[in-house]
């Protein structure tokens, strides 16, 4: 699927299409968090906190850049 594709069904609110986003990036967004706190529940709460961002903004998105930046 096209990144396209796949943010226009972000937006769209498709579940699986999040799903999908949580399955490439939750490990990194994960680690990087882990990188600054140094503790790995910190990590995990701080990420869950990314992750509800990006659900409840995901349709301000403009597409400027990569969905992994």
């Amino acid at each position: 699927m096209e990144e396209s594709d796949f943010l226009q069904n972000l937006k769209d609110g498709n579940k699986s299409a999040f799903n999908h986003l949580l399955s490439l990036y939750r490990d990194r967004v994960i680690n990087i968090c882990y990188r600054f706190l140094l503790n790995q529940d910190d990590a995990e709460d701080v990420s869950q906190e990314v992750f509800i961002e990006i659900y409840q903004s995901i349709k301000s998105f403009r597409g400027d850049a990569r969905l992994s930046t």
